[in-house]
């Protein structure tokens, strides 16, 4: 004897929808995570990074 009820769906139901907006919530993350990348690099930079860009460089020449 089977008790089970069916599975109960909505007619007209989009079932790749919640991947659909996971992907989409991906791509928004990931460009939004560029964005800040690209924010940051563009920053003037502090006196200490001043001082480390111009101790790495001074190394590398050697």
């Amino acid at each position: 004897m089977n008790t089970a009820s069916p599975a109960r769906t909505s007619t007209g139901a989009d079932p790749v929808r919640p991947f659909r907006i996971g992907a989409y919530g991906f791509v928004v993350l990931g460009a939004g995570h560029l964005a800040f990348t690209a924010a940051k690099a563009s920053a003037t930079p502090t006196p200490e990074q001043r001082t480390a860009d111009t101790a790495m460089r001074r190394g590398a020449a050697d």
